[in-house]
């Protein structure tokens, strides 16, 4: 499967080309489409394995860019996550009219 099979925005799947991925991670096959729908979920996976991502693309999926207010808030236990996070928000709305920060 590659990500053009996820039903992204087209912003996220230039961002996801230019950053060199091309196809989903397992854990992000199975994420994404879950999430897009709005389910719930806990996911447990080895580090590397793309989970960040797996639960960034579909909440920057889920991002109206006509509204002018926080739309996603994403909880991290630790700085170091949190600004691992913030950087791969950065990265894949690089192409989307949104602003992102981490606050610890």
């Amino acid at each position: 499967m590659s990500f053009s099979e996820l039903s992204l925005r087209p912003e996220i799947l230039q961002a996801l080309t230019d950053l060199g991925y091309h196809t989903p991670t397992d854990v992000q096959n199975q994420v994404i489409p879950l999430a897009i729908e709005g389910k719930n979920l806990v996911v447990q996976s080895h580090t590397g394995s793309g989970k960040t991502a797996a639960f960034v693309i579909p909440a920057l999926n889920g991002i109206d860019s006509r509204r002018r207010m926080p739309q996603v808030l994403i909880l991290e236990p630790t700085r170091e996550l949190a600004m691992q996070t913030r950087d791969e928000v950065f990265n894949i709305s690089r192409h989307m009219r949104m602003g992102s920060l981490a606050v610890f």
